[in-house]
């Protein structure tokens, strides 16, 4: 039992999705299910019981599986999981009731023994396990027994742990909150129908009578208003139903104030709430106007779309946006896998579209919005009945119907489309639901009238997924931040102790997780920073190490200290930017945060599109986007359905999806048969198919040839038989319809398996709230704990709700309230209504309402606000400033945008009189409007600018018109390619240079219309950043309050007037008044003036057009004659001068060419050049260059075509070339031969690898050495896979190892670590199968009966197992010596596989063969045998003697294994870390020539951009900031990989940090008995000489190589005049805060290389270190001077920069960088320098340059030579070699270390690398006074000198 749950939860662990399915399919066998049951029904101890079940054994275990993520997440075995939780649940709950409640019982023993460890790892477990069995066993939550066992779970919890214990409160927070979900759950089932009816709760401080309220369904008092009445909103039904739309009693339409009454609390009636008020929203309109088509039938049903009957139509609809099409009827059925059931109906064409012409109405439907996918339709007849449909396919066909089907009546009929068709307009349907009999009844039998009513503009798919989450979420009530979301008076809220009118929010669960520090380096540019829970990080420490604004830093650190985050952002303040800097700080620390994949959620398509295309411009690319509306390439490239198609599915997964399929094929032939008997139930072929099935006997007498009954009994007999088949295939079709629609669901359950793997994987998850609704399921299944919403101001609540995960813990909310607010139908639930509309507010965001309307005890909810808008010129930001955001701040490059060429004001309102259009004849719903002079003006405008043009209108009628216009401004819509156009609301978080603006709306009512709403006007007036134009009637805007604050604004500024002045770029004193449209022409044709343009063209010719804009100008085609003659003839130049000549086209025929072909005709330019005319005759040829023969063109040449077969000839490699003939053989460089080189070879290499399995799988590459293996690694052991390539080293496992037996008892060690215990060679003492002993040795697994000395084949008993005596299998004592059987099969006596394996290597043992210990690892225990000279012979995995499998997976010879696999991990660590090295040392390189050779072009730019703006104290100019940047870039990667190959990281050490773990766990544990023999104190230490400080201080050293020239570029450019005097301090500046850091770790390196004796490492440190010093010198002298001038100037200036300078005083510099003390001080450490060059001369003797120059530098002189390329090159050559061995390291005689090669020891006369000591000869043997490197003592005293069993 014990084996079979660890064995699962190891699957559920670390298994793949094939054995997780397989498992949990296994469980939910019958013999899975008795498994669970011996748990289940078992009587647990808590200590050991031979006879009981252990509660830590089996208990503990079994919670986890239950309690298991993998196991609740699978989609694809729903059912099964259901049947697992069922059978846990028992009959009745009663098995489900006593397990849980023995679960409590023992831990409550457990408390009381004081076991509070057990206590707190256990309660989450099966709280989890419990919250998983009552969630699917709804049923069960009402039961009392459940309820105990929840309160018992709380009870063991205890009292809140104080903060100082951080492990403690993190458990009971988890806990906490899984508990708080149990609750919610069974406080939910308590309303169930089932439990007792819940009356509505007593209100304090009620306003309003509860007598006076109706509550819903059968809490009213008058019973329920109609069958979808109820007081669970889980139990409503999406779409109104029949008897919902002729009910005559007010629906239950709760308020939001909590005096209001409610049969709800907390959560739960904030759930009903927005529930109730979304449905009636979109279903509640459409049910009134339903209601209204019906009962106003005869009145309606007559009336034609168009005119005055449409006004008439919406009267009667109450004002809702309603279409009636006429006499609709429903012409063809089928089935498909996506939609079900699809229908062809037909209604009339709308009276307005029935007078078009064929391509007038094709154009009208394509433009018109109605009908479009995805639209809700109701199909009306005169019963009263309704049926939902949704259209599923819109064709629009370019056809002229009348001439297609002239005299073709029948043909007619076939058109499916909407415009083919002059009468009839054809539409594809679906059912909107599940199909129901009244259904079927409208569709298939009604004869009544009918009509297909539409609500423009509402698609199903937009609201049916928000409600159908909400009633899921209702159900389980498992929403987040409850507290926070549906505040009580009951409830105590803390005050924030940073703010005392705000609530204090808690910290999200995983940031008290202990150890949860998060790395701000991903926005510190490499700046090492960290936050952490109550850590004293302020905004201005970040401000510093970011390009983050003060209020966004503050933003950003909120939002790590709360769980739910509210960050408001007015225009332009960069709420985007600040939320990519957040998902980059939480990406980078997602692996210890464990937060699973962000999700990002936005309400529209657009906005969502444009946060993720930040994200991959941030470099972020593990990004899925949910949805397919994606209009970005970019992102569409990261969509679900691309990304998901990449999975391999599974085994289970394949056979269902086929087995849908097939069920979905064979349904689908039921359903045709029956829709095709109702449609045509009384036809004779029908009549009779039914009556042969069914009534077989009728059938013979009605139809057989005696029949003689008269027809008037027929007649009544088919009648009857016609209603009874009516009915059967109604009934058949309904039962089809349901299975069909249980089916595509299975095949969609399939998909989103493949689905969650991909988003599982996946860093961020970006959605729209509508599309995570659509997707809940699937997106609930994953495990992540962020949620980001961007605009949330825009976003209604109830969106927000269905994204708010149940395991989510933490929200983060970035938005603007007073922005766009979220859009609604019903004007009665907007907070804007005046009557009413604040009872309601629907359109209140969660956003706004949590910042503006709840209360918390009294106290607010904080929020972060941003308050810098780096966007609008401070003019226009003015008018959001002085009206909404009065604290909101420009920044200072705001001040610097340019003026707007061609106009004379950046800021202006152009004022007018001219009223709006009138309706629209060809619409049917007049919704829109336009206003046709200010379209025309803003063309006159877009054509006089250029630019970033942007025209904004709040009306789609004005959209068209407007580009319709521009798109006829130009040839080829020029100007329309030039401007964008857009509505407000589509253009929120959008910005352009230029912005103009039709506000449209000019009457005499001065209704303002759309844009009345102080968000909306917000929005319209932010989106400019140089110039804005407004054109629009002030007198009708001015009715508004905010606009008449703008428009006072704008005439305090005199900036508002009927003429709109324009400004001539070439004549600017010359003014322009624009008053109408036709203006534009007559006094600024094309974008200037009524002058001459003035300007010649580039052909010479006078420019005749009137002054015109410079586009224009360069664009002008000149219409002159062409003057230009050809060179070679006679004929003119036909052309205009503007057209360019080209050459002579005139034809010439009849012209023989040299090879006697004559062509049909030649242009006249050919026969200036006849020789050059290439005949295209074809004939075939023999190429001399390598023989083959081709056909080609008679002008070809054989000598220059080009051979397009294959080569075959033969490489050194042997292999044949499948190289294209021409790029192999070519002709020699004299023309007389040929000469052949083949490429390389396309074969591929196939060599196997001698450390892995896997073969090399690169293209043949002769002798060359293989190239690490990149397969996926091949190493494994009994806990898990290494999921690595094979180059990379392995993560060591760090779970117990399995092997012992009852001889040796069990290794303790953790399973990387060399095994602590003696190999047992005692005979296993098991029974085979067979019934006799098993063969092999004590502790492997029993190989099959097969093998049995007593049962094996002849052929098996004479197999020889003793390589040295030559026995047989027959022969061998297996007492003695048994054998040993590997997975390949080959077996051999244990003594043969230990000689084989080396067993004398890795343990001491007696002549006799006896093992007595373990040897130690750092080679101080050899084998007596072995020569003193000769290194140690190394630990190697061994291949079977027969098939050369790697022997790995033998438990007997596992120290071998493991120590093979610890050295094969160095020599990876060691091969990847020095590629990586090279590569970072390339860039460096480039880098460094970069910064030399664009320095000249640099200061250039600096002196005549960079320093004209006024920069801020604390920046640079943008020219320096952006260099620093780019180098700052370099230096964090060469610090990430140092930090990737220090100490802690390599193999060795990480095995050896096990190892303390375990001692520190277990201080006396061992299991070395006496009978293994005696051990030593020194038996078991690890071999330091392993560990590798090459990498870090190479690292390190490049680190500081390259800051040095940071800052000596620095440097460079403040002693140049070409930066100002402020950029020179500021420069200064830097390099003095930033030399002592750098100086510190010079020193560090120095003093780790001369305690390793690596002299090159300690040169290089330094030499940088003097370099730092005298730098530090020359920057501190040009301070001292610079101060000194300060004295001079105004005392203020003087003050202000001195005390913004403090740390530059030289009171406050570091004195040991500038005393005299420090320059002798690095003049002896150049000295030494200098010794070791002389010393080691093959490797730091090439340095000597280095150091003389950086002594210059100390000495005074201030040039510094960096070094050249050819240098460069020959170091990185040399550095390529380096680090190609195992990792072992050794030292020569005079102490330098060195690495030898793959080989294991030196072949050849080799000499150190550092002193050219002899090192090794020829004989394999180590030079004399050669030893291994066990002397880093500061290594040894650091990570500590341990035991390594």
């Amino acid at each position: 039992m014990e084996r079979f749950l660890d064995g699962a939860m190891r699957i559920l662990d670390i298994g793949s999705t094939e054995t997780i399915q397989q498992l949990i399919r296994e469980l939910a066998t019958d013999r899975g299910l008795s498994r669970i049951r011996q748990v289940v029904e078992a009587e647990f101890v808590l200590g050991y019981s031979p006879s009981n079940l252990s509660f830590k054994r089996h208990c503990f275990p079994l919670l986890r599986i239950l309690a298991h993520e993998e196991l609740r997440a699978s989609l694809v075995l729903e059912s099964e999981v259901g049947t697992l939780f069922n059978f846990v649940y028992g009959p009745g709950g009663r098995r489900g009731t006593t397990f849980f409640s023995r679960v409590a019982q023992s831990l409550a023993s457990a408390a009381d023994s004081g076991d509070r460890e057990l206590v707190d790892n256990t309660v989450h477990t099966a709280s989890l396990a419990l919250f998983n069995t009552l969630n699917l066993n709804h049923a069960a939550a009402v039961q009392d027994d459940f309820k105990g066992i929840v309160l018992q779970l709380e009870e063991l919890l205890g009292p809140e742990p104080h903060a100082s214990s951080p492990s403690a409160a993190f458990h009971f927070r988890t806990s906490q909150h899984v508990i708080g979900r149990i609750k919610i759950l069974l406080k939910i089932a308590d309303a169930l129908p089932a439990a007792a009816v819940r009356k509505p709760a007593a209100v304090i401080g009620v306003s309003i009578d509860p007598n006076q309220v109706d509550f819903p369904g059968e809490l009213s008092r008058e019973g329920p208003r109609h069958d979808n009445d109820h007081a669970e909103v889980a139990k409503i039904k999406i779409l109104p139903t029949s008897e919902e739309i002729n009910s005559h009693r007010n629906e239950f339409i709760p308020q939001r104030s909590l005096g209001y009454p409610h049969h709800l609390e907390g959560i739960s009636r904030v759930l009903d709430f927005q529930f109730r008020l979304l449905r009636e929203d979109t279903s509640g309109q459409i049910r009134e106007a339903v209601r209204t088509v019906i009962h106003m039938w005869d009145e309606l049903v007559g009336v034609k779309m168009g005119g005055k009957d449409a006004k008439k139509l919406k009267s009667l609809t109450h004002n809702v946006r309603t279409l009636v099409y006429q006499n609709a009827r429903f012409e063809t059925v089928r089935c498909t896998n996506r939609d079900g059931i699809i229908f062809t109906a037909s209604f009339d064409q709308p009276t307005k579209v029935q007078a078009l012409k064929a391509t007038a109405r094709k154009e009208w439907w394509e433009r018109a919005r109605y009908l479009a996918v995805g639209s809700l339709l109701c199909l009306v007849d005169a019963h009263k009945r309704a049926t939902f449909l949704v259209v599923c396919e819109r064709k629009v066909i370019a056809a002229d119907y009348k001439r297609q089907n002239k005299g073709n009546e029948a043909e007619a009929t076939g058109n499916d489309d909407l415009a083919s068709d002059p009468n009839r307009a054809r539409i594809t349907l679906r059912f909107a639901q599940e199909i129901a009999r009244e259904d079927v009844e409208s569709i298939f039998l009604s004869t009544a009238s009918q009509v297909l009513v539409e609500f423009p503009g509402l698609l199903f798919a937009s609201f049916s997924p928000i409600l159908k989450s909400l009633q899921q979420i209702s159900k389980d009530g498992s929403v987040p931040f409850a507290n926070w979301l549906a505040p009580s008076p009951t409830l105590t809220y803390a005050p924030d102790p940073n703010s005392r009118q705000n609530v204090e929010v808690p910290p999200p669960l995983y940031m008290t997780k202990p150890g949860a520090v998060l790395k701000l380096d991903s926005i510190t540019n490499g700046k090492p920073m960290t936050y952490s829970i109550g850590c004293d990080l302020g905004a201005m420490q970040l401000e510093e190490a970011t390009t983050l604004d003060h209020g966004q830093c503050e933003a950003l650190l909120a939002s790590f200290s709360k769980e739910l985050t509210l960050i408001q952002g007015p225009p332009g303040t960069g709420k985007s930017y600040l939320g990519v800097q957040l998902v980059k700080v939480l990406l980078a620390n997602r692996e210890v945060t464990e937060i699973g994949p962000i999700i990002c959620v936005c309400y529209t398509n657009h906005a969502l599109d444009q946060f993720l295309e930040h994200l991959l411009e941030e470099g972020i690319k593990n990004i899925v986007r949910v949805g397919s509306r994606s209009k970005s390439d970019r992102v569409q490239a990261k969509s679900l359905y691309l990304l998901a198609q990449q999975e391999d599915q599974t085994k289970e997964e394949r056979i269902r999806r086929a087995k849908a399929r097939d069920e979905l094929v064979e349904i689908e032939k039921s359903i045709t048969a029956a829709c095709n008997q109702l449609y045509e139930p009384a036809s004779p072929a029908t009549l009779k198919m039914f009556l042969q099935e069914a009534y077989p006997i009728a059938f013979m007498d009605i139809f057989g040839e005696d029949n003689e009954d008269d027809d008037g009994e027929r007649q009544c007999l088919f009648e009857y038989w016609s209603d009874e088949l009516k009915e059967k295939a109604t009934q058949d079709l309904l039962e089809a319809a349901e299975e069909h629609t249980k089916e595509r669901q299975l095949l969609g359950r399939q998909q989103s398996e493949q689905e969650r793997r991909c988003l599982q994987k996946s860093h961020v998850v970006g959605l729209t709230t509508t599309g995570f609704a659509g997707h809940a399921d699937l997106i609930r299944s994953l495990t992540s704990k962020v949620l980001i919403c961007e605009e949330a101001g825009e976003v209604l609540e109830g969106h927000i709700l269905t994204a708010l995960l149940p395991n989510m813990e933490h929200a983060i909310l970035i938005g603007d309230h007073l922005q766009l607010r979220p859009q609604i139908m019903k004007h009665e639930f907007s907070i804007e209504n005046p009557k009413g509309g604040q009872l309601y507010g629907l359109n209140t965001s969660l956003f706004e309402r949590l910042v503006e309307v709840e209360r918390f005890g009294g106290k607010r909810f904080p929020i972060a606000k941003l308050d810098t808008q780096r966007r609008m010129y401070p003019s226009i930001a003015n008018l959001v400033r002085n009206t909404l955001y009065p604290d909101l701040r420009d920044h200072p490059s705001t001040k610097a945008h340019p003026e707007v060429p061609g106009m004379a004001k950046r800021l202006f309102w152009m004022d007018h009189r001219h009223l709006e259009a009138s309706e629209d004849k060809l619409e049917l719903i007049q919704t829109s409007h336009a206003n046709e002079f200010e379209a025309d003006i803003v063309v006159g405008l877009g054509a006089y600018k250029s630019g970033e043009i942007a025209v904004l209108a709040p009306y789609l009628r004005q959209l068209f018109i407007l580009r319709r216009k521009l798109a006829t401004t130009f040839e080829k819509g020029a100007l329309l390619s030039e401007v964008r156009v857009a509505t407000v609301d589509n253009f929120q978080g959008e910005e352009a240079k230029v912005i103009i603006i039709s506000l449209v709306r000019s009457n005499q009512r001065n209704k303002c219309g759309f844009l009345k709403t102080s968000n909306r006007i917000n929005v319209l007036l932010s989106r400019a950043r140089d110039g804005m134009y407004i054109i629009g009637n002030a007198e009708t805007c001015g009715q508004v309050d905010m606009w008449k604050k703008v428009i006072t604004m704008f005439e305090k500024d005199n900036i508002i007037d009927k003429h709109l002045q324009l400004c001539c770029a070439r004549h600017p004193e010359k003014p322009i008044f624009v008053t109408q449209p036709e203006d534009f022409h007559m006094l600024s044709p094309e974008g200037g003036c009524n002058e001459r343009c003035q300007w010649r063209l580039e052909c010479g010719h006078p420019c005749l057009n009137k002054c015109h804009s410079e586009l224009l100008h360069e664009n002008t085609l000149c219409l002159e004659r062409c003057n230009r003659t050809f060179k070679y003839c006679d004929h003119p130049c036909p052309k205009i001068c503007g057209d360019p000549c080209l050459k002579c086209q005139v034809e010439v025929p009849g012209v023989q060419l040299s090879c006697g072909h004559t062509p049909s005709k030649l242009r006249c330019h050919q026969l200036q050049e006849i020789h050059q005319v290439r005949c295209t005759e074809l004939m075939e040829k023999k190429l001399d260059v390598c023989g083959h023969e081709t056909t080609m063109q008679c002008g070809e040449d054989p000598k220059a075509y080009v051979c397009r077969k294959m080569c075959q000839g033969e490489l050194p490699c042997g292999h044949k070339c499948k190289s294209v003939c021409s790029s192999c053989t070519r002709r020699s460089a004299n023309g007389t031969g040929k000469t052949t080189t083949h490429g390389p070879c396309r074969i591929v290499c196939g060599r196997n690898y001698s450390t892995c399995p896997h073969s090399c799988k690169d293209f043949c590459h002769g002798e060359v050495k293989c190239a690490p293996c990149s397969q996926p690694c091949a190493i494994r052991c009994d806990h898990s896979i290494c999921g690595k390539l094979c180059r990379e080293p392995c993560a060591p496992c760090p779970e117990r190892c399995t092997w012992g037996c009852k001889h040796r008892k069990h290794c303790d060690m953790p399973c990387a670590v060399p095994c602590n215990i003696n190999p047992c060679s005692e005979r296993c003492d098991q029974q085979l199968d067979c019934g006799h002993q098993c063969p092999s040795v004590c502790g492997e697994t029993c190989p099959p009966a097969g093998f049995c000395q007593d049962c094996a084949p002849p052929d098996l008993l004479a197999r020889q197992v003793d390589l040295i005596t030559l026995e047989t299998y027959a022969e061998v004592d297996l007492d003695l010596d048994p054998i040993i059987v590997p997975k390949c099969g080959h077996f051999y006596a244990m003594s043969t596989y230990d000689r084989h394996m080396g067993m004398e290597n890795a343990y001491r043992m007696t002549p006799d063969g006896r093992i007595i210990g373990p040897r130690a690892l750092d080679g101080s225990e050899a084998r007596e045998d072995r020569d003193p000279d000769e290194p140690a012979e190394k630990l190697v995995v061994r291949a079977c003697p027969d098939c050369r499998a790697p022997l790995r997976d033998l438990h007997r010879y596992n120290r071998i294994v493991k120590v093979a696999y610890l050295d094969e991990s160095t020599r990876r660590f060691c091969t990847i870390a020095q590629a990586n090295y090279l590569k970072l040392y390339k860039e460096v390189s480039d880098a460094q020539d970069r910064l030399v050779a664009e320095r000249g072009q640099f200061l250039y730019r600096l002196s005549n951009h960079g320093t004209k703006r006024a920069v801020p104290e604390n920046r640079f100019p943008q020219a320096v900031e952006e260099r620093i940047q780019v180098n700052n870039g370099l230096l964090n990667k060469i610090w990430a990989f140092a930090w990737t190959v220090v100490e802690e990281e390599q193999p060795y050490v990480r095995v050896r940090d096990l190892v303390l773990s375990k001692r520190r766990r277990d201080p006396g544990g061992s299991n070395i008995s006496a009978r293994d023999g005696p051990t030593t104190s020194t038996a078991y230490v690890m071999d330091s000489s392993v560990v590798q400080l090459g990498f870090r201080l190479k690292a390190y050293n490049l680190f500081n190589e390259f800051r040095w020239d940071t800052l000596w570029d620095l440097h460079s450019i403040a002693e140049s005049d070409k930066a100002d005097k402020a950029t020179q301090r500021k420069l200064r500046r830097r390099i003095i805060l930033e030399i002592p850091g750098a100086y510190d770790l010079c020193t560090d390196i120095i003093n780790e290389c001369r305690i390793a004796n690596l002299g090159k490492y300690e040169v290089e440190a330094r030499v940088c270190r003097a370099r730092l010093v005298a730098l530090y010198r020359i920057t501190s002298m040009a301070l001292d001077l610079l101060l000194t001038a300060l004295e001079g100037v105004n005392a203020t200036t003087a003050a202000s920069l001195a005390a913004a300078n403090q740390e530059l005083q030289p009171a406050t510099r570091a004195a040991h960088l500038t005393s005299e003390e420090s320059i002798q001080k690095e003049k002896q450490s150049l000295d030494r320098c200098n010794d070791l060059c002389a010393q080691l001369p093959g490797t730091v003797g090439p340095m000597k340059a280095k150091v003389d120059e950086a002594r210059k530098l100390l000495g005074g002189m201030t040039f510094y030579s960096p070094v050249s390329a050819e240098e460069k090159e020959a170091v990185y050559r040399a550095m390529s070699t380096e680090f190609s061995s195992t990792g072992r390291w050794y030292t020569c005689q005079n102490g330098h270390p060195f690495t030898i090669g793959d080989c294991g020891a030196p072949r050849q006369l080799a000499t150190c690398p550092e002193c050219g000591a002899r090192i090794g000869g020829s004989t394999s043997g180590l030079a004399s006074g050669v030893r291994r490197d066990n002397d880093f003592a500061e290594l040894d005293q650091r990570i500590g000198r341990l035991r390594l069993w």
